[in-house]
């Protein structure tokens, strides 16, 4: 139960950055920090 929650708030953070962000040609990193963050907490929700 505890991973679920831990999943969801990553889920909700991550929404509201890509709901929030604004891209700008520097921010690169973001991309793929976005992405990995996407696919930890998807393997949490594949798991379960």
């Amino acid at each position: 139960m505890t991973i679920m929650v831990a999943a969801l708030i990553c889920h909700i953070g991550l929404l509201m950055v890509l709901w929030l962000w604004t891209p700008v040609r520097d921010d690169v990193a973001v991309f793929y920090v976005i992405a990995a963050g996407w696919g930890l907490c998807n393997a949490v929700w594949e798991t379960l």
